[in-house]
């Protein structure tokens, strides 16, 4: 099935995913995303599927994806997979947030290092992510 990335942007998708950095190559663009429920509506998917059809050889994509990553809904495993997407957070992490789910994640094409959780001494119930890459 054909994605329709022709449409304007309208600005819930605006802060669904954002471009923070963005080199004038586009060698690289690193991205936040924030999903509204869960990344298995079909428009979520279709949405984040134009942003890597349109701009990006190296991403990195960072945020909260309310989908949990210990049973990851097929549809945004293939999508992952046919842009050749990967966690970038070590295997051993089963929980991004003070609930104990692992809604958060850091998605990425590039070769990492090492990637993790900072211990957080804030009020967010959602657990800051690092990664180093290779």
């Amino acid at each position: 099935m054909a994605i329709n990335c022709d449409r304007m942007m309208t600005l819930e998708d605006l802060s669904t995913i954002e471009v923070l950095e963005q080199t004038d190559d586009d060698s690289i663009s690193v991205s936040g995303f924030e999903s509204r429920s869960t990344i298995s509506p079909k428009a979520e998917l279709n949405l984040l599927e134009c942003f890597l059809i349109n701009k990006h050889k190296n991403v990195i994509l960072a945020g909260d994806f309310n989908t949990d990553f210990e049973s990851i809904p097929k549809s945004f495993s293939d999508l992952l997979n046919k842009y050749n997407l990967k966690s970038a957070l070590a295997l051993n992490i089963k929980s991004t947030t003070k609930h104990g789910t692992f809604i958060d994640n850091i998605i990425t094409n590039f070769k990492v290092e090492a990637g993790g959780i900072y211990t957080s001494y804030t009020k967010s119930s959602h657990d800051p992510l690092y990664i180093n890459l290779k």
